[in-house]
This record gives C-alpha cells, sequence and structure tokens, in this order.
C-alpha cells in the first residue's frame, strides 16, 4: 500500500475519532436529548386505569361538511422502550405514533412519526363494511381501553350489534408486537359482513424532498414469486386495489413504517384510498364473514411500527420492505457487513473505512491481474508504435 494512501486513512481515523467530540461540543443540548432518550421506560399504559368509556352514542363522522375531532382528555397513552402511542376513546385506535431512539432534527425532542386529529385512517381502526348488518353505518364507536398488563392493552366497544374487541401485546424492547380482533354478533339472527382495518393515512414529510418517498406496498406471494408494489395514488377518490390475497400491507416514508401482517389463512386483500392533496390511506380489507346469532371470529395479525432497518424488519419476516433492486442480493451483504462493523467498533464512520478495506483486499488478487496486464501494456507500447 502506498505511503500517501496510509497517511490519508491514518488521517481520516484520527478526524472520526474526535468528529463525535467536536459535535457535542457545538450541539450540547442535542446530545443531552439523545441521553435521555436512550434511557430504560416502563411499557403499558402511561395512565393504566380504564378511559371514559364516555356516552354510548356513536360519533358521527358521515355527515357531509363535519369531521370528528378527537379530544386529549379521551387519549391513553401507551410506551415501551422505542415507541409511544396514542389511543383515542373514539375509534379505539392509534392516532399518534413517536419513537424515543430518533430525534426531531429542529425540536430534538422523539420522533413524531403519525399525528391525526380525527379518527378516520387511524393506525388499527375496524370499519365494517356490509349491507347485510341491521342498522345503518352513523359513524365511528366510542370504545372502552384498558391494561390487561404491562405490555398488553385492550380496547372494546359495540358497532352495529358487533361486539368488537382489539388486543394489542408489544415487548417492551420490540417494533413489532401482536393485534388480536375479535367480532362478536350480539344479535338473535346471522350476520354478514367484511370489514377494513387501516394501517394509516396522512403521513407528513418531515423534510422538503420526503414526500417523493411516501407510499403504500402490496406484498404478496405466489410459488415462489413475490411480488411488492408500490402505490402513492393520492387523488380524491381514486382507489388502487391489490389482485389477489395479499401477505402484508404498509404505509412508509424513507424511515419510517407501519406494516399489516395477517397470520390467518389468505383472506384479505389491499387498498389504497386517495383522499387528496398528496394524501392517502392504507388498509386490509376482509372477505365477507358470516357469523351466526351470538356466533364470535378471531383474526390475528403482526404489526409493526419501527424504522426501515434490516435488523429491525428481519426478525418479523418483513425484511422484503427493503429493497435494493437487481443488486439486491449485494446490497443486503454489504448492509448486514456494515452492521455487523458497526457492532464491533460502535461509529459508522470506522465502519465503513473497515469494509472498504476489507473489500480491497478481498478484490486485491483480481486488481493486480488487471494492473499487471497494464504494465505488460506500457512495456510493449513503444514497440508496438514502431
Amino acid at each position: 500500500m502506498e505511503k500517501k494512501t496510509l497517511i490519508f486513512l491514518a488521517i481520516s481515523i484520527i478526524i472520526l475519532g474526535f468528529y463525535p467530540l467536536v459535535l457535542e461540543h457545538f450541539y450540547p443540548d442535542y446530545y443531552k436529548n439523545s441521553s435521555r432518550t436512550a434511557t430504560k421506560r416502563a411499557a403499558g399504559l402511561v395512565n393504566p386505569g380504564p378511559a371514559k368509556p364516555g356516552p354510548s352514542k356513536i360519533d358521527s363522522i358521515g355527515v357531509p361538511g363535519f369531521k370528528t375531532k378527537f379530544s386529549s382528555e379521551n387519549d391513553q397513552a401507551f410506551q415501551n422502550d422505542n415507541f409511544k402511542f396514542l389511543f383515542n376513546t373514539i375509534g379505539g385506535a392509534i392516532h399518534e405514533v413517536s419513537f424515543f431512539k430518533y430525534a426531531d432534527s429542529d425540536t430534538h425532542k422523539p420522533l413524531l412519526f403519525l399525528s391525526l386529529d380525527g379518527p378516520e385512517g387511524n393506525a388499527t381502526l375496524v370499519h365494517l363494511t356490509s349491507a347485510d348488518l341491521k342498522t345503518a353505518d352513523t359513524g365511528v364507536p366510542r370504545y372502552e381501553i384498558r391494561a390487561l398488563s404491562g405490555t398488553s392493552v385492550e380496547a372494546s366497544a359495540i358497532d352495529r350489534g358487533i361486539k368488537i374487541k382489539k388486543i394489542y401485546d408489544f415487548k417492551s424492547d420490540q417494533y413489532s408486537g401482536g393485534l388480536t380482533l375479535e367480532f362478536e354478533n350480539t344479535t338473535e339472527s346471522p350476520v354478514e359482513f367484511s370489514y377494513q382495518l387501516f394501517a394509516g393515512q396522512r403521513l407528513l414529510p418531515r423534510h422538503s424532498i420526503d414526500s417523493q418517498y411516501i407510499e403504500g406496498n402490496f406484498f404478496s406471494r405466489l410459488g415462489d414469486k413475490t411480488s411488492l408494489k408500490h402505490i402513492n395514488e393520492s387523488k380524491a377518490g381514486k382507489n388502487v386495489e391489490s389482485q389477489g390475497f395479499v401477505e402484508w400491507v404498509a404505509i412508509k416514508d424513507r424511515h419510517f413504517s407501519i406494516i399489516l401482517k395477517p397470520k390467518s389463512e389468505p383472506m384479505f386483500t389491499g387498498l389504497v384510498q386517495g383522499l387528496g392533496d398528496h394524501h392517502f390511506s392504507v388498509s386490509l380489507v376482509s372477505k365477507k364473514i358470516l357469523l351466526p346469532a351470538h356466533g364470535a371470529v378471531k383474526h390475528d395479525f403482526l404489526v409493526y411500527f419501527g424504522p426501515n432497518e434490516l435488523k429491525e424488519l428481519t426478525p418479523a419476516g418483513l425484511d422484503l420492505l427493503v429493497n435494493f433492486g437487481k443488486l439486491d442480493v449485494i446490497g443486503r451483504f454489504l448492509v448486514g457487513s456494515l452492521e455487523l462493523m458497526h457492532k464491533v467498533f460502535k461509529n459508522y464512520g470506522v465502519s465503513i473505512i473497515v469494509l472498504t478495506i476489507l473489500i480491497n483486499i478481498i478484490l486485491f488478487p483480481l486488481t493486480q491481474v488487471s494492473y499487471m496486464s497494464m504494465k505488460r501494456m506500457q512495456l510493449i507500447q513503444p514497440q508496438m508504435s514502431k
């Protein structure tokens, strides 16, 4: 290795070593915030008592020109080491998601990924859709929300004779968890219905270039072939449906995703609904379900709220969300190698340098052959020019 290269590497390593100290000196508030967000948090509802169920009436959102707004007094907060959710009794779903381990570049507070002021399109919102239900769809029901344990939350309500129960179960240190939906027919006659389960809507761009990366995804598998559809249809009233059943759906931006993955037999299609003004919602739509009088059915889902990182997605079987195109195999190998280096050196700058050196060492035989061939051509060039 040439002397200039060695000097360059030595200077680079020295700069990278002092770089964090320089940043901490000039941006002390950012590092203080980072240290706070790294502390251990107890998982569970922040206010563990059951939320006020409020009146038993249904809050209408179907009236033209009228839109339900949340009241903060009906919010219930759940958190673990990685994120904080805000549930609301109207809809019993998640309308706000923030991540503790990622700081907002402007406020230095935990990064706010999803924030909706009404129930429409909330993450894990359930909407019953069928003409066979005995009463008209008058809006979003109020739920009673309570903690089952430090890591589990239950939300329940009755919508047009169907009792809906949601049970969330998140581990203290994971971005993925479980969601169980239970539907019980409380009437004296059979009921046929289907339902929508929303992943979310209206992700807001955090930077000027973010809007082009906000999209919905349908993932499906047919035999050995997989298909990942990228959809960002936002024209009001325009819907995009999946062709056949899907394995999971997602709504994501450049860095984070919300993913819903059914654990049951294939029975869900994907749906993206354009809302106008560059916004859309993503949901799963079930096939028809027939419940006898006082009958019940249960569906299980894997839910993911977290970063688009292979080390987090792979354990949940969602790694195909990250796709490097035609160089996918090489890209995954390099990302995996970089993460392995980072575990050793705890610094991405040093990890990149070490990985680059290792790649050069591996490719050195090919480089040497090319170099020797070029040298031989230089030696015979004078004879060829005669």
